[in-house]
């Protein structure tokens, strides 16, 4: 598969640290948690269509009392695996606090290359801004949040220019995002998922590359959580994009957790018992204080 080249000045390749053997969440863990703590999010809508052509839907949680808002999610699972339905757990832990949980799919490789799983966020964004108000999705508080490669998908979205963004965010929660890259060559099954498109860009990261631009239009506030322990995308990924982020007008906050590793730091949004640390509390706190 070929896709064709793209003409944006800014192509955005994230490939992690050399020689970093990445999984980004494995499938197995997902479904284990999916199991142990099956969601109990009232009046779930599954497999709402937002993109026939490509066959690309959503699944939507609603809180059971008045919504404080509407919590985007992006799963991750390198670009290669992960579904929407693996992840009821991860909205029964914030349905529970008050906020409405949206888990869109996107394509994966092979089937789609860089940058094509980010259109269908773009895709999923304008058929949102189109659709929450008959959906009853609360749009007066809205947060884009991801995990791993979901949380990469999620920032590149929101930080590259070439795509539209139909409304603003209350926040940006990344948990365990590889956001400081560049090209692995003992890493290689991940190249073809990001050079199909007919162009590569080496450039060694993000914070250093990207325009700085101010992205207090589209987002205000910013929280990057990472596991001490997260052998598979280091916890220095956080650093430079934060201070990238601050530069651009975001107000950001971050935390790393000691003893977590990069699938527990999702997996404790629904205080899963191998995590003690209170993640999903730190998250709701950071959802809470931002109030009209």
């Amino acid at each position: 598969m070929r896709l064709a080249p793209l003409t944006s000045k800014t192509i955005l390749v994230t490939l992690l640290i050399a020689g970093t053997a990445m999984t980004l969440l494995s499938c197995s863990t997902a479904k284990i948690w999916s199991f142990i703590s099956q969601s109990t999010a009232q009046a779930v809508k599954s497999d709402v269509v937002f993109d026939i052509d490509n066959q690309l839907a959503t699944d939507i949680y609603y809180t059971k009392d008045q919504a404080k808002g509407t919590v985007i999610f992006i799963y991750g699972g390198s670009w290669r695996t992960g579904s929407k339905d693996m992840y009821g757990f991860l909205a029964d832990g914030l349905v529970k606090f008050g906020y409405n949980v949206v888990i869109p799919s996107y394509r994966l490789y092979p089937d789609a290359a860089y940058p094509e799983f980010i259109r269908d966020i773009e895709t999923f964004m304008i058929w949102f801004d189109k659709n929450a108000e008959q959906l009853k999705l609360a749009t007066d508080k809205r947060f884009l949040m991801g995990h791993s490669a979901g949380a990469y998908n999620a920032a590149m979205y929101l930080t590259d220019s070439q795509y539209h963004k139909p409304f603003q965010y209350d926040a940006f929660i990344g948990l365990a995002g590889p956001y400081d890259f560049f090209l692995p060559s003992s890493n290689p099954e991940y190249i073809p998922i990001f050079t199909d498109n007919g162009e590569f860009n080496n450039q060694d990261s993000l914070p250093v590359n990207q325009p700085t631009t101010d992205l207090t239009h589209l987002v205000s506030h910013a929280f990057l959580l990472h596991g001490a322990a997260d052998k598979t995308v280091t916890p220095k990924n956080i650093d430079r994009f934060a201070k990238y982020l601050e530069r651009c007008g975001i107000s950001v906050q971050t935390k790393i957790y000691d003893d977590v590793g990069h699938a527990e730091l999702v997996g404790a949004i629904n205080n899963v018992p191998m995590v003690s640390h209170n993640i999903r509390g730190d998250l709701v706190s950071f959802l809470d204080q931002l109030k009209l």
